[in-house]
């Protein structure tokens, strides 16, 4: 995009800052791209947060150590064996 010169040596894009409708759009312009950043990092923690939450798919891509956890976890509840009065 060609910007034009003006008399005193700035260009049209730098004059157009100047002027109300400049600043106005140039703040649009800035909001609309920080709103747009903003909904890609809600996107990826959304997307995050889910796979923390799924928890068979953590026993899914590690079923080793649930495997062996939920062993010991039963080899120590049959350690206490049935309560006799």
């Amino acid at each position: 995009m060609p910007v034009e010169e003006t008399t005193n040596g700035m260009s049209r894009r730098e004059t157009d800052l100047d002027e109300p409708s400049g600043i106005l759009a140039a703040t649009r312009a800035e909001r609309e791209r920080a709103l747009a950043q903003l909904q890609e990092s809600l996107d990826a923690l959304s997307d995050r947060l889910a796979d923390l939450r799924d928890w068979r798919g953590w026993i899914r891509r590690r079923p080793l150590p649930f495997l062996v956890v939920s062993f010991g976890f039963g080899f120590l509840l049959g350690l206490r064996g049935p309560r006799r009065e």
